[in-house]
């Protein structure tokens, strides 16, 4: 058999050679925890991004004699579809489908605000709202 390939030769033109080559990848995990907190802080990011448009291109607009903050922040991220649930040390929390959390609480004043969780303020002097991302 000339055309047969031999161990040890290499593949003419009417033979075939398969070489396997298998590697072992050694996975640092320092590593691979720092690149899923990454990815996990930029969809973080990206949510708030979202949740702060809503509260500044909101739905409707804040009307301080008819509703309060609360109710209406609730109002309008119910509204763009997020799950807004009941939080004990803050005003409410939006919930994602992983089960993250992320707290809110309201204010008029964006005075002495604590950065354990993030804050939606009402500027009644502009009739505007923004988002303060605790740290």
């Amino acid at each position: 058999m000339a055309n047969a390939h031999q161990p040890g030769q290499e593949a003419g033109q009417h033979g075939v050679s398969h070489v396997f080559s298998f590697s072992l990848y050694l996975i640092d995990l320092p590593s691979a925890v720092n690149l899923w907190s990454f990815r996990l802080n930029a969809n973080m990011e990206k949510v708030l991004k979202v949740i702060e448009d809503v509260i500044t291109n909101p739905p409707i607009p804040h009307e301080p004699h008819k509703q309060s903050l609360k109710n209406w922040a609730m109002y309008c991220l119910r509204d763009r579809g997020f799950i807004v649930v009941f939080a004990q040390n803050a005003d409410f929390a939006v919930q994602l489908k992983t089960g993250e959390k992320f707290y809110f609480k309201v204010t008029n004043q964006a005075d002495n605000l604590d950065n354990d969780v993030n804050w939606i303020v009402w500027d009644a002097m502009n009739k505007k709202t923004s988002l303060i991302r605790q740290f």
